[in-house]
């Protein structure tokens, strides 16, 4: 069944939708593999883990997930040592 599971969506629709062989952990890793079309088979499932239904949520609508801006970077100027100084003090 995992094998099959593993065809493309036009294959493995059927198992995706109705198989009970397939547990939750191999939905995820199914839809991390194969992604949107394969996520869109397995969101038909009659008695879905709520957690799957919301990873394929927000994979339908990835606008969903809030990000921050951008910071702005502010660049600092490296202070200056007086190397010199030091070498010439070690050397006296």
């Amino acid at each position: 069944v995992r094998r099959l599971a593993e065809e493309p969506v036009e294959i493995a629709a059927p198992l995706l939708t109705r198989s009970n062989a397939l547990s939750d952990i191999d939905l995820i890793a199914l839809i991390g593999r194969h992604g949107l079309p394969h996520a869109r088979a397995i969101a038909r499932r009659k008695e879905l883990n709520p957690t799957i239904a919301d990873l394929i949520r927000a994979l339908e609508r990835p606008t969903l997930v809030k990000t921050r801006p951008p910071e702005t970077v502010t660049k600092l100027t490296p202070k200056s040592e007086p190397v010199a100084k030091a070498d010439a003090d070690r050397a006296a």
